[in-house]
């Protein structure tokens, strides 16, 4: 752990502050070097656990500054705050976020699946809005997406057109659109005091389709009864996004599978996920 000294106050002195990455070496530096030798995109930001006077807080340091502060504006405007950690300070790239610490809840517990169905209604349920879809990039981003898939060989040139043409006929006219959880796995959840608190933060985007969140948990929890796990999202508050699910997840899926390949996460490529579509 790296120790920072710090000064003496009037009353007395300020605690030291311990402060060390919150990722594995390992996996530091395998991200590292699946950039240099696969030549593939990686993730700028780093994430460190600090300890100040016996309380522990979790560091953000972005590539730039325009990501810290729209994580910033997302914690100060998503409508249920206290599913979040309390947002401690935005300084330049970096966000400053008290750390939450519970157990890692698991979808195939009822009870924390009921709590995940609660946290997504009452995400959706306010700020959303409805539009016509030719007003937003979607569509075309989707049929880039499986472009780019065709041309890198995970889907043969043919499937990529029949998936988009497939798009075409089950586009919804309208879609609600919202704050989302992006990547709901696991590990980005805590159950502290019995409630679901969401911690991994940059995860929380503003003008998401909705449901991109449930199409994630889909891709590491393919068993989910998603329909009956959308029931209970509408019915903790949310919009009626049945209509635009099947829609959504295969957006989700162009786009996921995308960035995993820029990536090099070739083992999360599977040309299979794409049945029926």
């Amino acid at each position: 752990m790296e120790w920072i000294s710090t000064s003496t106050a009037a009353n007395g002195v300020i605690g030291r502050i311990g402060h060390r990455p919150a990722h594995r070496l390992s996996r530091r530096l395998l991200n590292t070097l699946r950039s240099w030798f696969l030549g593939g995109v990686r993730k700028s930001q780093a994430v460190y656990f600090v300890d100040i006077n016996g309380h522990r807080y979790k560091r953000v340091v972005f590539g730039d500054s325009r990501q810290a502060e729209g994580v910033e504006a997302a914690l100060r405007t998503v409508p249920i705050r206290q599913a979040f950690p309390r947002l401690v300070e935005r300084h330049e790239n970096e966000i400053w976020v008290e750390f939450i610490s519970g157990r890692r809840p698991s979808l195939g517990n009822a009870a924390d699946l009921a709590q995940l169905a609660q946290f997504f209604g009452r995400l959706y349920a306010q700020e959303s809005r409805s539009c016509p879809l030719a007003e937003t990039p979607w569509h075309e981003q989707l049929h880039t997406d499986l472009w780019f898939l065709g041309n890198s060989g995970v889907l043969t040139e043919r499937r990529a057109v029949e998936i988009a043409e497939h798009a075409d006929v089950i586009r919804p006219r309208t879609v609600w659109q919202g704050f989302d959880y992006v990547d709901p796995v696991a590990k980005n959840f805590v159950i502290a005091d019995g409630e679901l608190r969401a911690i991994d933060v940059e995860s929380l985007q503003p003008g998401q389709l909705l449901a991109t969140g449930i199409a994630k948990c889909r891709v590491h929890a393919p068993e989910l009864d998603v329909e009956r796990f959308i029931g209970e999202v509408i019915d903790a508050g949310a919009p009626d996004i049945r209509a635009q699910y099947a829609y959504t997840e295969l957006c989700f899926l162009a786009g996921w599978t995308k960035r995993k390949l820029l990536a090099g996460k070739r083992h999360y490529v599977q040309a299979e996920r794409f049945q029926g579509y």
